[in-house]
């Protein structure tokens, strides 16, 4: 069997359609009466003419003549010595002349059938596919009005082609058990019809493809001068975890669940466009915090519907809606998957999400909030991940529940008001402001039947804290707690100011300490007192043993006297000599200072 090696193409201006080396070899069998001399000088001709048109060599093991249709089996072309070149092997080639057109002088053949083709494609390192030595036909050797085209159908069975690329590292394998493209009856287009599956493979171990899609393809091409495509296609199933790896950067987001695609295909081939829409029953985002951050949020979704419209490098999302966490998410989004590292801007509202469903998936602490929250969200970023989101979003709770939040636990403990740790939230909201995966706050709050809590800072996607957090308690938790009452200056709300820092799971909070605390009384107890001067609220002189009220101190001095000196060193003075004769004196009662001590200490027994 002889090979005949790839030609130099650069001499050859003008190179035949396949389909018209098939109409040519068929012409020529079909003129002669076959001897067997004859036979193989076809058989060469076909080889040699074949290898020109696809710039690798080609061999035939076994080529016939079947009164109008010509059968070569045994087909292979490519070199094995450079494998990054084209190569098949066909099991059968056969073609069908119409005799009523070769009478006519113009061959048309009928059909063209390919049957058990294996090929292999090679992409470079940039994405463009190695043609070896076959060049692009010069315009006058095609015919460009489908009207001339030199059959009525191609069809093929059983084929297998594999790309093998060099940028992703690894290779796609199309397996196509039908596909068909045929001539209109008004010759004005070819009706293209397919059927089959697409896998991946990685480089490395032997591991074997991973399936990607499967589907059908159905549709016209018309101009061939400048093809124009009209197509309908639908792929069931569509593997989201599969197409995620090969699609987004390895350390990026990922991509879980299956579900199906419909949609066409339409315009000229140089601009074609996509619109469909996506479905998932189930599924999930892996999103990670950062490249340097192994850590991640899962954003879990059921029964997805998700419209799309690709077109200039561009991926259009139009009211995309899912179940997410017990609630309702609508988005829009637009991707530019043309960009390194893929960009991305988004609009998304949502309904109904339950905290405790999100904390229980991405954190260790699952009922610290529980209760639907609504909220809007506006946002630019890049696959990178959450790091790189830039935007602004809000916040509402109704009806909610604590329990034990670590970021207000520690400060209820130092209060010795750990009956507070759990209780329901009436309502919960904030805006916030998303600069390079931090959110930035100044009216975040939650409120509950005894008090609210007030947040001014950042919130990290990592659970980074940095801020301000005001517990204001209200009247029945301080009805309820001897330390409020001591600290109310109203007797009927509380304010305790802190910061905090750290992580949301372990909050730390710079200066607040039972020192603080004992401050924080001494401050309060001033400022009753100065209330009292202030008001006038003046309280009526115990009576004395006798009956009569022992005169009281001016409210004003009882303040200074009391405070005054609580931190002032007490000045050493030589103890005067007592008279000899002076009777043992009368111990004086508790100055105002020591018995304001003695009540803050009591309050405060840590």
């Amino acid at each position: 069997m002889k090979k005949h090696p790839a030609p130099d193409l650069s001499r050859n201006r003008s190179r035949p359609s396949l389909a018209g080396l098939l109409a040519l070899l068929v012409a020529l069998g079909s003129a002669s009466p076959g001897t067997a001399q004859e036979a193989g000088g076809l058989q060469q001709q076909f080889e040699r003419k074949i290898s020109e048109f696809v710039g690798v060599p080609v061999s035939v093991r076994e080529y016939g003549l079947e009164y109008s249709t010509v059968r070569l089996r045994g087909v292979r072309m490519g070199d094995p010595a450079q494998p990054t070149l084209p190569a098949a092997e066909l099991g059968e080639l056969s073609a069908t002349c119409d005799l009523m057109s070769l009478l006519g002088g113009k061959l048309v053949l009928q059909e063209i059938s390919l049957a058990t083709l294996t090929g292999r494609l090679t992409l470079d390192e940039g994405g463009a596919l190695v043609r070896g030595g076959a060049v692009k036909p010069a315009s006058a050797s095609l015919p460009l009005d489908l009207r001339d085209l030199p059959f009525t159908m191609i069809r093929g069975t059983g084929l297998a082609i594999r790309i093998d690329d060099h940028q992703r590292r690894g290779s796609l394998h199309l397996r196509i058990p039908a596909a068909a493209v045929t001539k209109s009856e008004d010759r004005s287009g070819l009706a293209v019809e397919l059927a089959g599956a697409v896998a991946w493979a990685a480089d490395g171990p032997a591991d074997p493809p991973t399936d990607l899609a499967a589907g059908k393809l159905s549709g016209r091409i018309t101009d061939l001068a400048a093809p124009k495509v009209s197509f309908g296609f639908a792929l069931d199933p569509l593997n989201l975890s599969a197409i995620g790896t090969l699609l987004l950067p390895p350390g990026g987001y990922r991509l879980s669940g299956a579900g199906a695609v419909a949609g066409t295909l339409a315009g000229p081939l140089a601009q074609m466009t996509i619109t469909g829409k996506v479905t998932v029953a189930s599924g999930a985002v892996i999103a990670p915090v950062s490249a340097n951050d192994a850590s991640t949020y899962t954003f879990p979704w059921q029964d997805l519907v998700a419209p799309f419209h690709f077109a200039g490098k561009t991926l259009s999302i139009s009211k995309a809606r899912a179940t997410m966490f017990g609630g309702r998410l609508e988005a829009d989004a637009t991707v530019h998957p043309g960009r390194v590292p893929a960009g991305f801007e988004m609009k998304a509202q949502a309904a109904g999400l339950r905290a405790e469903s999100f904390l229980s998936q991405n954190t260790t602490q699952k009922q610290v909030v529980a209760g639907p929250v609504d909220g809007s969200f506006e946002a630019t970023g890049d696959a990178s991940g959450l790091s790189s989101w830039n935007g602004k979003g809000s916040l509402a709770m109704r009806e909610g529940a604590y329990h034990a939040p670590p970021v207000i636990t520690p400060v209820l403990s130092l209060l010795n008001l750990d009956e507070f740790a759990a209780g329901d939230i009436q309502e919960g909201r904030g805006t916030f402001l998303l600069r390079r995966g931090i959110m930035t706050t100044d009216d975040l709050f939650f409120q509950s039947p005894v008090g609210r809590a007030d947040y001014r800072g950042d919130v990290g996607l990592d659970t980074s804290l940095k801020g301000k957090l005001d517990l204001v308690f209200a009247r029945p938790a301080v009805e309820k707690s001897r330390v409020l009452q001591e600290l109310s200056l109203d007797g009927v709300s509380v304010k305790v100011p802190t910061r905090v820092e750290g992580t949301l799971l372990a909050p730390s909070f710079p200066g607040f300490s039972p020192q603080k605390l004992l401050e924080l009384g001494l401050q309060r107890k001033g400022q009753k007192m100065l209330q009292d001067v202030l008001l006038g609220g003046n309280r009526s002189p115990a009576p004395a043993a006798s009956g009569t009220a022992q005169p009281r101190k001016d409210p004003a001095q009882e303040l200074l006297d009391g405070l005054g000196g609580l931190f002032r060193k007490k000045k050493k003075t030589a103890p005067a000599a007592p008279p000899a004769t002076a009777p043992a004196p009368v111990p004086p009662a508790p100055t105002k200072k020591k018995s304001l001590d003695r009540q803050l200490k009591d309050l405060f027994k840590f």
